[in-house]
């Protein structure tokens, strides 16, 4: 028996699995997925009853872009867990983990419990449900009886395996029809079946869209205002700052990582950070009127605008758009960095892509949006999206990167944005369109670091691309092209961040500037003027508190450069 071998030091405290108490449990240190592996699977939504044990039940909810909420109800007691779906080789595998309640300690407290994951097998067959265990005496015969110590831990008599989970899949695949793997099947039958709720699109068929390049952001929308971001309702600054026209007279700013506060709070010291978004308009005056949104405003828990529903990762905005009267958020999954040093600024790590649904968002105020979440992860590889993103009013454009230089393009139909399997396409070598995401085969539009929008500019007639600062740099960039697919011209300087420019009275060594982004709502009508907005950043915590300066959105009209 083949066994990959895996050191870990750990302490583990296992949680109670769903089946009898007493019994002797395999778990897994490692999820059986990553983002892209997990799958939807709508005919397991409902409530299901185990036939053995009468009254006792487990239901799952749909609740992020791509996993359940299950809630066990046995003898009396009731326990939630976060479930996955994944194939792995021929069977369908569901991923458990254990949710702690809210009320069960601080988090110093909780940071002690190492949840454990279950891996258990699922059959569908009509209204009845088959779960398959793990089973403990396979292991104990092939694994613990050979002493084969450093791909798992024991603990009383639960074993947990530490195999990592391209590993633990392997593992899996290999082992998947010996004998003996899994216990004899827990059967449930069905009790309660979600009511499906029509969508729009399933009641008249879209209608396809000619590409008219006066349907972009910058057309649809014109403000007669300068945007500004003051310090005010507990709001204290962050980065980003991507801005989605909505209507004729608002704007939706989408904030990274925040600085929030109470009400009346004005120092970013003790203040919460989580990601926000204002919407803002523009008064007769010129002048702004800026709101700010977050969830839990003003208490001491303040959480995330676009909740992620786990604590496995969190979303970062990426951009943005409106399509049929509806707002769409393309968000990163992110989580932590494995291994990241206690000095690494970078201590975070992407893990998929998400994208989030709000229908007619100028209907209602943010705070009571509903919010639709759509997994990418399985279509998009965030290893290689680095967030430059178009739109032209029939597709999305995705600016892809190997080697975060190598830029290429992907499209998908806006039809087809909730549902991406099946539609995406790559601008070729040949400079074709192809099915697909043939990195190989792509060709090249950009060879350098893009993290951007790129847009349509109808006055000038050219596709714009601004991005930068690169780290460590000064310059935001700008690049020119008759087509989205190029040719792009060469790198020009658009405008220098005195922030990080030696000499200058807002300069210091520890700053740096990055998320350069148009403006397109706020093009200047003489086409000879362009909006731009960056954020700078400290890599001293100290400054970063202190310097209010910084850490929010820097607004500059610059001249096109010819």
């Amino acid at each position: 028996m083949k066994i990959a071998r895996t050191s870990i030091l750990a302490l583990v405290l296992v949680f109670v699995s769903f089946h009898q108490s007493q019994a002797q449990d395999v778990f897994s240190f490692h999820p059986l997925f990553s983002e892209s592996d997990a799958i939807l699977l709508p005919e397991i939504e409902g409530a299901w009853e185990i036939h053995e044990f009468g009254s006792d039940t487990v239901s799952f909810q749909r609740t992020g872009d791509n996993f359940y909420t299950v809630v066990m109800k046995l003898k009396g007691s009731s326990s939630r867990y976060e479930g996955a779906f994944t194939r792995v080789g021929d069977h369908l595998l569901l991923d458990l983990l254990p949710v702690l309640a809210d009320d069960g300690g601080d988090q110093i407290y909780k940071r002690h419990l190492l949840q454990v994951h279950s891996c258990i097998r699922v059959r569908l067959e009509k209204d009845t449900l088959h779960l398959d265990l793990l089973k403990y005496r396979w292991f104990y015969d092939n694994v613990i009886s050979r002493n084969i110590t450093d791909q798992y831990l024991v603990s009383d008599t639960r074993l947990i395996l530490t195999l990592p989970t391209n590993e633990l899949r392997a593992f899996l695949i290999e082992h998947e029809n010996d004998a003996g793997l899994l216990e004899d099947d827990l059967a449930f039958r069905r009790v309660v079946k979600p009511q499906l709720i029509e969508k729009e699109s399933d009641r008249s068929p879209a209608k396809a869209m000619q590409p008219t390049k006066d349907d972009t952001a910058s057309a649809r929308s014109q403000q007669t205002c300068i945007p500004t971001f003051p310090y005010k309702d507990g709001w204290l600054g962050g980065d980003g700052g991507l801005s989605i026209p909505i209507s004729p007279s608002k704007t939706l700013w989408l904030f990274g990582d925040t600085y929030v506060g109470k009400k009346d709070q004005t120092s970013r010291a003790g203040s919460g950070m989580v990601t926000t978004i204002g919407i803002s308009k523009c008064r007769p005056d010129t002048t702004v009127d800026m709101q700010y949104y977050w969830r839990n405003m003003y208490t001491d828990h303040p959480d995330h605008f676009f909740q992620s529903h786990t604590d496995r990762y969190r979303y970062w905005q990426t951009d943005g758009f409106m399509y049929r009267n509806s707002l769409y958020v393309i968000m990163s999954k992110i989580g932590p960095k494995p291994g990241a040093s206690p000095d690494d600024i970078f201590n975070w790590s992407a893990l998929g892509v998400t994208i989030a649904k709000v229908s007619d968002p100028d209907a209602t105020p943010p705070d009571q949006w509903k919010i639709d979440l759509f997994p990418w992860s399985h279509v998009v590889d965030v290893n290689l999206y680095d967030g430059g993103f178009a739109e032209d009013g029939q597709y999305a454009y995705l600016f892809m990167a190997k080697e975060h230089r190598n830029n290429y393009l992907l499209r998908l139909p806006l039809d087809h944005i909730e549902s991406p399997e099946g539609y995406l396409e790559y601008f070729s070598q040949s400079e074709m369109w192809k099915p697909g995401t043939d990195s190989a085969d792509a060709k090249v539009l950009v060879d350098d670091q893009l993290i951007g929008r790129v847009l349509y500019h109808p006055k000038l007639k050219e596709w714009l691309m601004v991005y930068g600062p690169h780290f460590g740099g000064k310059s935001i960039y700008i690049r020119t092209a008759p087509q989205i697919t190029g040719p792009w011209s060469d790198r020009r300087v658009l405008y220098d961040c005195p922030e990080v420019t030696e000499g200058t009275p807002q300069y210091d060594k520890d700053n740096y500037c990055y998320c350069a982004r148009l403006l397109p709502e706020f093009f200047n009508q003489d086409a000879d003027k362009l909006v731009v907005m960056y954020t700078c950043n400290s890599q001293r915590q100290s400054k970063l508190i202190a310097n209010m300066r910084i850490y929010v959105p820097q607004v500059v009209v610059v001249p096109v450069p010819r």
